[in-house]
């Protein structure tokens, strides 16, 4: 049984490199990991949008939502 800490390691390596092989072991028989992952996935990218537009609001107004938004993604 894996510890804690090996636990959200592994977890944190599958978000940022989008690989879930790694937790499909962990999960209960027929979950899908890659749907699984896709929404903490989704949430982190959400988050980070969020904590971007939060600390350069001026340039958020200047560009326009949809182009900081795509620009957020990118980056």
């Amino acid at each position: 049984m894996l510890s804690l800490v090996e636990l959200q390691a592994r977890f944190s390596a599958a978000l940022g490199d989008g690989d879930a092989a790694g937790l499909a072991a962990l999960l209960a028989p027929g979950l899908d990991a890659d749907a699984a992952l896709a929404i903490h996935r989704g949430n982190l990218d959400a988050r980070f949008l969020g904590a971007l537009a939060d600390t350069f609001p001026a340039t958020r107004r200047l560009v326009g939502e949809d182009f900081f938004a795509c620009a957020a993604r990118v980056y």
